[in-house]
């Protein structure tokens, strides 16, 4: 039981360092509470862990665990093979300003930032109602 737990934790952790979700976190934190985000974090990732290995329990009792892999390569290799066909320039964040000497993952995660503070400003300066209404109609 130990050696398992070893080895799921090690996974896990080298496998979520460094992720975009672990970045959202730090963007969360320099305007949230300190808790609430660990608190948030820690329950959003159990509940989404906690989902695949129940998933994974119930398809393993009607299907083998080599069909599983090689479905799962099969996944993967189509979308090695698609992304033969997807042209580099489009990278999917139209309307996002260039910003000379960035790549598109750093103009994205900066395009998030600047839409959180903006809606934290919100929220801050306009109260719950103009927070909700710039939610629902993407006016931020």
């Amino acid at each position: 039981m130990f050696k398992l737990f070893i080895n799921t934790f090690t996974m896990t952790f080298i496998a979520e360092w460094g992720d975009r979700s672990q970045l959202a976190t730090i963007v969360l934190v320099g305007i949230n509470d300190v808790a609430g985000v660990i608190l948030g974090g820690c329950i959003g990732h159990f509940i989404c862990t906690g989902g695949a290995v129940l998933a994974g329990a119930l398809i393993a009792k009607y299907v083998s665990v080599r069909k599983v892999t090689f479905i799962g390569a099969l996944v993967f290799l189509g979308f090695a093979i698609a992304s033969i066909f997807i042209s580099p320039q489009e990278d999917g964040i139209e309307g996002i300003p260039e910003i000379n000497g960035y790549d598109n993952a750093t103009r994205m995660i900066n395009h998030n930032v600047s839409l959180t503070l903006a809606l934290q400003h919100i929220k801050e300066e306009g109260g719950e109602a103009m927070f909700e209404n710039a939610l629902e109609y993407n006016d931020y």
